[in-house]
């Protein structure tokens, strides 16, 4: 077997801080003294890429192959793919190539064993994070280059397949949205209130018998309508009870656009609002739901400014088109169609998905020989 080697993470790598930007900084046009603007991206809010734009120089830009890692709210967690200048809630790990590649040192630091380490050691504040001194406890162990390149090779046709389906899905998406505004634009024959066509869901479920796949809460709702991901965990007590095709989305700050349709039976947090079709068109509903003008309708109603929350009684106010019932239930069919598909690539991701992260601490620590 090839030789590998251990070192200590500050050993083959070094940390670059993300930028503190200013209020005064943020603008989207050119004034005098300001070379650049460009997009900052901002990862606090489970992975929310915030637009602004500031001035800057380039020791703050992150290139979508870099490895970002979060220093505060969710600390620990490794991301790529980002493009723009980085918040100072992350930084940039930067590998001594001549040791360690990048694309092995992201699958490596992207181990669940690592998060739980550097999740030991963060500081026990209000807002958790983790010291740059903490760092040196992270020990990689790194194969020849040749090797490095195998396992990557390996665990990125895996993410290339799951990244490859999400495109998919979010086309599909696009494609009946467009299909319900047309319908809108041509075959609505009134207006009535949101509450016309659903319910929210009040029934309960005991969330001990629920797991991290079945679990939902805003946390692991993805942003921009991105749907769901692992629950990291799952609470005590009692949670809203959903079934198939109940349409969740989140309650704490709507401008996040998190929403999904459930494709099981599960439970949710009660910040995660659960709506019922109560006309046999969840489908309708979801697109409906998922539309930048229903989000934009929340917000109007909002309540708080640094965790704003829908209220709930004005969302059910929130107009809606209304069909002639042949049109209607022709139109859900279609929609159907579209969301079984999304869901059929969903379930395949979450196959890979496991299937990836099993593999992946066998790989980094050589029980697999590539």
């Amino acid at each position: 077997m090839e030789e590998w080697k251990s070192y200590s993470l500050p050993d083959i790598a070094r940390f670059s801080q993300g930028k503190q930007v200013p209020l005064e900084d943020q603008y989207e046009i050119c004034k005098p003294g300001f070379d650049r603007f460009v997009r900052i991206v901002d990862y606090t809010s489970g992975g929310v890429q915030t637009p602004r734009y500031v001035s800057c120089d380039d020791k703050y830009r992150a290139e979508a192959s870099d490895i970002i890692m979060i220093r505060y709210g969710t600390p620990g967690r490794v991301y790529r793919g980002i493009e723009g200048i980085i918040a100072n809630n992350m930084f940039k790990i930067i590998p001594n190539e001549d040791i360690v590649s990048k694309q092995f040192l992201f699958w490596y630091l992207s181990d669940d064993s690592i998060y739980q380490q550097l999740l030991a050691s963060q500081s026990s504040t209000t807002m958790p994070a983790i010291a740059f001194g903490n760092l040196k406890n992270i020990i990689v162990n790194v194969p020849p280059k040749k090797t490095q390149e195998r396992i990557v090779s390996i665990l990125n046709k895996l993410d290339d397949k799951i990244h490859n389906n999400n495109r998919i899905n979010h086309n599909l998406g696009e494609t009946a949205d467009e299909i319900l505004i047309d319908a809108i634009h041509n075959q609505a024959i009134k207006k009535d209130a949101l509450g016309s066509i659903c319910c929210y869901v009040k029934d309960k479920v005991d969330c001990g018998i629920l797991d991290n796949e079945n679990y939902v809460s805003t946390d692991n709702m993805k942003p921009n309508k991105g749907g769901i991901e692992l629950s990291s965990s799952v609470p005590d007590g009692k949670c809203i009870s959903f079934i198939l095709k109940d349409v969740l989305v989140s309650n704490i700050r709507p401008y996040f656009k998190k929403i999904w349709q459930a494709t099981n039976k599960g439970g949710c947090s009660n910040d995660v609002l659960c709506f019922r079709s109560t006309n046999n068109t969840p489908s309708v509903l979801y697109h409906l739901l998922r539309s930048d003008s229903f989000f934009d309708y929340v917000m109007t109603g909002a309540k708080g400014s640094k965790m704003p929350r829908g209220d709930k009684s004005q969302i059910m106010k929130w107009e809606v088109p209304l069909f002639k019932p042949n049109y209607l239930y022709n139109l859900e069919k279609q929609l159907s169609v579209i969301d079984n598909s999304v869901s059929l690539n969903d379930l395949e991701n979450k196959r890979l998905t496991v299937l990836r992260d099993t593999l992946l601490p066998s790989l980094l620590n050589g029980h697999i020989n590539c």
